[in-house]
Formats: structure tokens, sequence, C-alpha cells
């Protein structure tokens, strides 16, 4: 019984350690303050998150998504070299916020609201 309680132990306490997948998937950058010119108000990029991608790319990509200038496609998502960007409503903090991820091939992310 003693032989197993060690490991049994040593076990327990690396899989209390290690963060779920989900935690660990998405890393957070630097939001943008004032985006520009969008038509959109506010056009603050906070809460940017970015999987498998740099903090500078996933800034560009918000910049482009928040240009009036981007094409949109049949279903109304915006589209724009490999990124498709879906966007809708949901609740940040409690309040109504739009909500963007676009995605890319190779598994890149792009996550962010607009506050």
């Amino acid at each position: 019984m003693r032989r197993l309680l060690i490991p049994l132990l040593l076990l327990a306490a690396f899989l209390a350690a290690v963060p779920s997948a989900e935690a660990g998937f998405y890393s957070r950058c630097r939001g943008i303050v004032d985006a520009g010119p969008t038509g959109m108000d506010p056009a603050d990029v906070k809460g940017l998150r970015k999987h498998n991608v740099s903090c500078p790319r996933a800034r560009r990509v918000a910049r482009k998504w928040l240009s009036p200038t981007t094409p949109l496609d049949a279903n109304g998502n915006r589209v724009f070299g490999k990124w498709v960007c879906l966007d809708g409503i949901g609740k940040v903090n409690g309040v109504n916020r739009t909500r963007v991820l676009c995605k890319a091939v190779g598994n890149q992310r792009v996550r962010f609201y607009l506050g």
C-alpha cells in the first residue's frame, strides 16, 4: 500500500499544478485605444487575446477588422487575406459589447471586443 501512496500523491500534485487547456489556449496582448475613424463608437479594442499569432499581428488583424473598407463575404463575415472574422453581440462584464473572433489557417486565432 505504501508503494502506491507516494506515486499517487505525486500524480495528484502534478495534476493540480497543470493549468487547464482552455486557460492556456489564449494569451493576452495590449489593446488599441481609439483605433481611428471607423464609424463605430467606441473604437477601442479591449480584451485582445491571441493564439499562434504574435501581439503585433493580432493588433493588425483588429485594426483591419475595424477598417470600413474591409470586404464582407456572403455570410456577412469580414474577410481579408487568410483571415475570416466573425462578430456579434455578447456580454462582457454584464454589458452587451461587440465581440469578434478572427480565424486563419494553422489554428491562428485573435479575439477581442469593442469597449
